[in-house]
């Protein structure tokens, strides 16, 4: 049986894999209590904006 708090953990895990981040700065994120998960979330935010321009970029150079 899984506790309420497992599931919330797994849903986090789901969640953080989703968007990209390694499983090593997951158990950072969930296990450190000084880890700050909003400034994780905004630099994979910012790769993945910068990663989406980038793509972009090649798709219209492959188009042109």
């Amino acid at each position: 049986m899984y506790s309420g708090d497992d599931i919330a953990r797994i849903h986090r895990v789901l969640v953080y894999k989703e968007l990209g981040f390694p499983l090593a700065a997951i158990g950072r994120i969930l296990d450190d209590p000084d880890a700050d998960a909003r400034d994780d979330l905004r630099r994979q935010r910012a790769q993945l904006v910068e990663r989406i321009s980038r793509c972009r970029r090649w798709s219209a150079r492959s188009i042109a």
